[in-house]
């Protein structure tokens, strides 16, 4: 995929997928802005506290962000470990691979 927005939402859109299939409740933690700009308007994306997703169950809150391929792993894990983080809260990168059937969970944080 060339459009680095149309990619990222697909693998967002397929972890959160994954991990609903794993019993987990999940919502996205993107939140989309338009800025203003003379007579346009300029859109935005932010993650919130650095994560693309939060999944949780009776037991776990987790925070996940999403990548595809190896490149951008160190991107994820520091827009992750930039935030303060209570000790009960996993942290979780999830990195696919092109025509990957399961993804490869690399723990930042906390048990899964």
């Amino acid at each position: 995929m060339k459009n680095k927005s149309v990619s990222g939402s697909y693998y967002r859109n397929k972890t959160k997928k994954w991990f609903e299939e794993l019993g987990y409740d999940v919502a996205s933690l993107e939140s989309s802005r338009a800025i203003p700009k003379g007579d346009r308007y300029i859109y935005t994306k932010n993650d919130i506290f650095g994560a693309d997703l939060m999944a949780k169950d009776s037991q776990k809150i987790i925070f996940i962000q999403c990548k595809q391929g190896r490149a951008n792993e160190s991107t994820g894990i520091k827009q992750l470990l930039e935030q303060r983080w209570p000790a009960c809260v996993t942290l979780l990168l999830v990195r696919w691979e092109i025509r990957a059937k399961q993804p490869t969970i690399i723990r930042l944080q906390g048990d899964y």
